[in-house]
């Protein structure tokens, strides 16, 4: 399903005479004694070429789709030769492909810009289309006086209604100056730099002021938090260095405004086993900060009661305890907890008899009639309605646990536990959509572990029990 958005996209374009865009709303104000519906003769002017010089992405708003792409407001403004426009538009079920436009002169003759392609522009889901920068030669300038029209054009070839957007003038900037949302209008002074905050700041180069380095094995995990100060908000990149190697490794920073603090972690020793690494940030000009020595640290132990890491890496808990959000407190900060793998003594279970062989498929049915919420613990308000089966691996392998409804329904999920009153301890979850009957959940057990089989359907269901190797 389409999510219905709408967008933000800039053109910038750089001349030797005049022009660019208001930094701030996108709202496109009226020139002093202008009539927006007065008719334009189009005497459309040539000139050499238009050529796109650089994109820079920008964050979009949902907005209900239209039949047609709709131009819903913009600007046109003009600072020391440079032209720059910013529109906004609602999109429709395709995505808008083309802009289109022409600056309109004093003496009413227009110049056509060559229509611009949009598809090679940056997207991810946060972003739309983004900054479109074109370069007028010399020769255009001539005809920059009033204002601008644009319409944009969708991959069905339907176009927008014309948005005239006339010229105002905007100064440069010193620092400290307002210079656009998002970073996107550079109208700073010398070599100052428009923020993502929509300051004008000097250039500098970002400093490193923290950075802390972990590793875990049992699995295998690493983590790395770093914390640096950059005025300019433009660290783009990550250089990590175990010592004594000499290519670094490079990890993006995806979005450079979070404020200078990062956390990483992956399920592997991202790190190689190395015990000690240089660390440095890059910023969008290439400009390096200051170099840390950080030591590859084990996770720190925690006592009972303590804030944990669930995923153990940069902490762990001590011996017979877990990591879990079911402390008795909150439910959302995840804290060191005797570790029960047993249920609460008024919390009904079902047991597998599996006797009958050594690799199953251990088959038993039920019915939901009269089944009730099992509060294992505070934090199950998600669980609903449910029976609770009791599995004992017989021997150490991987396992198969398949729910089959007999009526194909939305409400059939499966939820195993290795621990029945802890929730997000080694548990799984599955569910079926619409026409499925059947879910079924992969584990690998250890002999004689259990595992608590939580199953919530609408009325009769199979429940299996399989070693698959």
């Amino acid at each position: 399903m389409n999510i219905p958005t709408r967008r933000m996209a800039l053109l910038f374009l750089g001349l030797s005479g005049a022009c660019a865009v208001e930094p701030e709303a996108p709202e496109a104000p009226e020139a002093p004694g202008a009539d927006p519906t007065a008719r334009v003769p189009a005497t459309p002017a040539t000139f050499e070429a238009v050529t796109l010089s650089t994109t820079q992405t920008l964050p979009w708003v949902p907005l209900l789709y239209g039949a047609r792409p709709d131009l819903v407001s913009g600007s046109a403004s003009r600072v020391e030769g440079e032209l720059w426009i910013s529109f906004l538009y609602r999109r429709t079920e395709a995505d808008v492909t083309t802009l289109r436009g022409r600056i309109v002169g004093a003496d009413e003759e227009t110049l056509e810009l060559l229509p611009t392609e949009l598809a090679s522009i940056p997207r991810s889901p946060e972003y739309g289309p983004g900054v479109v920068q074109l370069l007028l030669p010399p020769t255009a300038a001539r005809a920059l006086a009033r204002y601008v029209e644009v319409v944009v054009e969708d991959a069905r070839g339907l176009r927008s209604a014309t948005l005239r957007l006339p010229l105002t003038e905007v100064a440069r900037q010193p620092d400290g100056g307002a210079c656009g949302r998002h970073g996107l209008f550079n109208i700073c002074r010398g070599e100052s730099l428009c923020s993502p905050a929509g300051r004008c700041t000097p250039v500098t180069a970002p400093t490193l002021t923290s950075a802390e380095a972990f590793a875990s094995s049992g699995p295998s995990r690493s983590a790395l938090t770093l914390r640096w100060d950059d005025p300019n908000q433009d660290v783009v990149a990550i250089e990590v260095t175990a010592r004594g190697r000499r290519e670094p490794l490079v990890i993006p920073v995806s979005d450079p405004t979070l404020g200078g603090s990062w956390s990483l972690r992956w399920d592997t020793d991202f790190f190689e086993g190395a015990s000690w690494l240089n660390v440095r940030v890059r910023d969008q000009g290439g400009r390096f900060s200051n170099v840390l020595n950080v030591a590859v640290s084990a996770p720190a132990p925690v006592a009972a009661g303590d804030a944990c890491d669930p995923s153990g890496v940069v902490s762990r808990c001590g011996a017979g305890l877990a990591c879990t959000r079911d402390n008795g407190r909150s439910c959302i900060e995840t804290r060191c907890t005797p570790d029960v793998v047993a249920c609460p003594r008024d919390v009904s279970t079902t047991p597998f008899d599996t006797s009958s062989s050594a690799d199953g498929p251990w088959v038993t049915a039920g019915s939901m009639a009269g089944a009730e919420e099992p509060r294992a613990s505070v934090c199950d308000r998600y669980v609903g309605r449910a029976l609770i089966h009791r599995f004992r691996a017989p021997s150490a392998g991987s396992y198969e646990f398949a729910l089959a409804a007999d009526n194909d329904t939305w409400t059939t999920r499966l939820i195993a536990r290795t621990r029945c009153a802890i929730s997000d301890v080694e548990a799984q979850e599955a569910s079926t959509g619409r026409g499925q009957r059947r879910v079924a959940l992969p584990m690998t057990l250890s002999a004689g572990q259990e595992v608590f089989l939580f199953v919530t359907t609408e009325d009769r269901f199979t429940l299996s029990a399989t070693r698959v190797r």
